[in-house]
């Protein structure tokens, strides 16, 4: 693609080289808590682009549930943890496992 610059010479530029924003990688999140009750959130959903909107009111309950969902880069790491007594992530993984008590 050749672009011509206002007032100056013109510039090739590769179609690979322009990226917008919905091109770039986004961060894929992984939920590492227990399954809540009704199937709202099973353990180890993937979320890509954010967390959605519909699990609002659950951390609204329950924050605990949003501190359990990692980048799925961490999710060996986070497993790990929850399994570890005395960690956060454990006290927070029995916390939704106990109904948020």
């Amino acid at each position: 693609m050749t672009q011509r610059k206002k007032d100056g010479p013109e510039v090739e530029v590769s179609q690979q080289a322009v990226k917008t924003e919905s091109e770039q990688p986004q961060v894929q999140l992984i939920y590492v808590g227990p399954n809540l009750p009704g199937g709202r959130l099973m353990q180890y959903t993937v979320f890509r682009g954010g967390v959605p909107e519909y699990l609002t009111d659950l951390f609204e309950k329950q924050p605990a549930i949003r501190q359990l969902i990692v980048p799925v880069r961490d999710l060996a790491a986070a497993q790990a943890k929850t399994g570890t007594p005395g960690t956060l992530e454990h006290a927070l993984y029995q916390q939704v496992k106990d109904g948020g008590r």
